[in-house]
Parts: structure tokens; C-alpha cells; sequence
């Protein structure tokens, strides 16, 4: 398929399948060559699609996750009022 020099970053998402605020993401970090037009950024198609692939291609994969601890909750005592309210029933 042929695709163009440049695009902007709505064609970009459509030839890369990336979300367009990715690729907008991307553009800004200078993670893929792009260059700021008037109207916001034109991605080089050719040198961008290399760099994703060697990105993809040297991934290793997230960090795991430290699992979170159990959070441990102590019952609230109960005011004075409640007390009395249960030694005025067993008084019944």
C-alpha cells in the first residue's frame, strides 16, 4: 500500500492503527520525527513507522506490579449512647 511522505497526526493513527492523542503524545516527546506546522505537528510516515517497529521489536515488557497490601480496618467502638441504648434493651 502506498502511503504518503507526511501526514498529520489523524492520518498517522489511521496508517499505524495508534489512537490519534497517541500519536500527538508521541510527536510532542519527539519519540517519532515529526516537525510543528501552523497546523500542528506532520509526521515523517517512513521514518516514524521504523521507529515503532524497532520499539516494538526491543520491548521486554512492563515491571510487575508490587501487590497491594491488605488494608486492615478496627472497628469503631461504639459511642456511649449506643451502650446504653443495648443495656436499656437487656434491661427489658
Amino acid at each position: 500500500m502506498d502511503y504518503p511522505a507526511f501526514a498529520y497526526p489523524s492520518k498517522f493513527a489511521e496508517i499505524s492503527g495508534l489512537p490519534v492523542k497517541q500519536v500527538r503524545e508521541l510527536c510532542a516527546q519527539q519519540i517519532i520525527p515529526n516537525e510543528r506546522t501552523r497546523r500542528g505537528f506532520r509526521v515523517d510516515v517512513c521514518s516514524a513507522m521504523e521507529v515503532l517497529q524497532n520499539r516494538a521489536a526491543t520491548f521486554a515488557g512492563h515491571t510487575k506490579r508490587m501487590p497491594r497490601q491488605a488494608i486492615i480496618s478496627v472497628p469503631r467502638r461504639s459511642g456511649r449512647r449506643a451502650t446504653d441504648i443495648l443495656a436499656a434493651i437487656d434491661a427489658l
